[in-house]
């Protein structure tokens, strides 16, 4: 009897183990975790019963997708249609937002009151536009979103695109309420963390180093990386016009789809993009009113 209780405690602790780990994130609230794109290619299965939840209610609550009874190995793959995804493309209010959050971090930068940093506080700078909507930026960030939604995976446009662009996603597990503002806040503080003075009066981002070993090192271990880009497009004083939307999906292809309750585990998929692009190697994030060594 003490033999199968121990054995049942060991497999518990196997499988909440990799979860363990990626609760170390941080997050805004309780409510909402995200997870980096390498805890999506788990070194085992997990079952979805030990994943994250969220248990916030709204009158905008829309019916996620169910996790299934039995393990997810129970299900066939299939290619999901386009009919299974929640529709996420923004409202005016959020729009709203969006332009809000960008325009308030922005200006924190530029008036010299954002202290962080490797080392903080960033450089003030001469000067940093308010970004404008764009609709069209906004439908090629909606068809973009769909598409990786389709294929299940998590990559930015093809090389070459007119535009910057910048990715988040987050897993919620219940009904299911829109995050921008934590996304957001959460993709600026973890790149504003990483950024050095220098890097801000000559682009270089970290997460792309020359050396081929050591890129190859940052692949395969992407928790030791200390990506930038997505702060310094967000900053990037020559981007005037921002767009975007969201997408809902089955954490899983062949999950069972659209439940009539309002529980079950889903991905939402964040897609923002830039115009004009920002992050050009060699080229000033924005214009320091001072520069780093006369500080």
């Amino acid at each position: 009897m003490r033999s199968s209780s121990l054995i049942g405690t060991l497999l518990i602790a196997f499988l909440v183990a990799p979860q363990l780990e990626a609760e170390k994130t941080p997050y805004l609230n309780s409510r909402h975790v995200l997870l980096p794109y390498y805890y999506l290619r788990s070194r085992w299965p997990i079952t979805p019963a030990i994943v994250f939840r969220q248990h916030s209610t709204t009158s905008r609550s829309k019916p996620v997708f169910c996790i299934p009874d039995k393990t997810l190995a129970q299900y066939p793959v299939k290619q999901p249609k386009l009919a299974d995804f929640l529709d996420l493309r923004v409202t005016d209010e959020e729009r709203h937002l969006i332009l809000e959050l960008h325009n308030q971090l922005r200006q924190r930068v530029a008036s010299g009151k954002e202290n962080r940093g490797s080392p903080g506080p960033q450089p003030s700078a001469i000067s940093i536009p308010n970004l404008k909507w764009s609709q069209e930026l906004a439908d090629a960030a909606w068809e973009w979103a769909k598409h990786l939604a389709q294929h299940h995976i998590f990559e930015h446009g093809p090389e070459g695109t007119p535009y910057g662009q910048n990715l988040g996603f987050s897993i919620l597990y219940g009904t299911s309420s829109r995050t921008w503002d934590w996304v957001i806040n959460y993709e600026w503080s973890y790149g504003v963390n990483h950024m050095n003075c220098q890097w801000v009066e000559e682009f270089r981002d970290s997460w792309t180093p020359n050396n081929e070993e050591l890129m190859e090192h940052y692949k395969n271990h992407t928790h030791f990386a200390k990506p930038i880009g997505r702060y310094t497009q967000m900053v990037w004083a020559e981007t005037t016009h921002v767009g975007c939307a969201a997408i809902g999906y089955p954490f899983h292809p062949g999950q069972p789809v659209i439940c009539s309750e309002l529980s079950g585990l889903v991905r939402l998929l964040y897609v923002c993009n830039y115009s004009p692009k920002g992050n050009i190697v060699g080229k000033p994030v924005y214009k320091v009113s001072s520069s780093c060594t006369s500080r």
